[in-house]
């Protein structure tokens, strides 16, 4: 055990929340607010590669009541449905066992059920839209983007993102110094 006293980041504090949440300074007290730091590899004017490690200030993603309002105004993607005549049983249709229309109305083992086509293509791809714009509206979340972009504006502030050069590996970067924000470090 270190007999090496703690830093100020590193003290417990006691808290009474009773009292903190009476008192109007400690609002958003325990929102966490920090940076990421990422590389930046260049290449000088000489030939030499430069590398910079810039800072960018990023919050939580939390609750965020903008999550809330896109999920309202674009609700999930639909995939086509159809009536189907289905073996209670097996799940299968009746035309895969074998038998009639007429055959399977007048069984019992057989009811009509909603069928969803969830390969379809172009349902597909507004799945894989919308996953993507959740993705993008989480980083314009953290990196405390959303007065200047908006739900309405996802592709612009996706574009933005592309323009400033920004890489797979930077934005995971910048994902994962986030995600530390909130959570303790895990004891080894």
């Amino acid at each position: 055990m270190s007999s090496k006293p703690k830093t100020d980041a590193q003290k417990n504090a006691r808290l009474n929340l009773k009292e903190m949440m009476k008192d109007e300074s400690k609002k958003g007290y325990f929102r966490s607010h920090g940076y990421s730091v990422i590389k930046v590899t260049r290449i000088d004017e000489n030939g030499e590669m430069k590398e910079e490690f810039p800072e960018i200030e990023i919050y939580p993603l939390g609750d965020h009541p903008v999550l809330k309002l896109y999920h309202e105004k674009y609700p999930a993607p639909e995939a086509p449905k159809t009536m189907r005549l289905i073996n209670k049983n097996t799940g299968k249709e009746f035309m895969e066992e074998g038998l009639t229309l007429d055959q399977a109305k007048n069984d019992p083992n057989y009811g009509w059920s909603m069928v969803y086509d969830k390969t379809d293509s172009d349902y597909l791809k507004a799945v894989e839209k919308r996953t993507n714009d959740i993705s993008i509206l989480m980083i314009m979340i953290c990196l405390d983007m959303v007065e200047e972009f908006g739900i309405d504006k996802i592709e612009e502030f996706e574009q933005a993102l592309k323009d400033l050069g920004f890489t797979a590996n930077q934005l995971n970067k910048i994902a994962s110094d986030i995600k530390a924000l909130d959570f303790l470090p895990s004891k080894s």
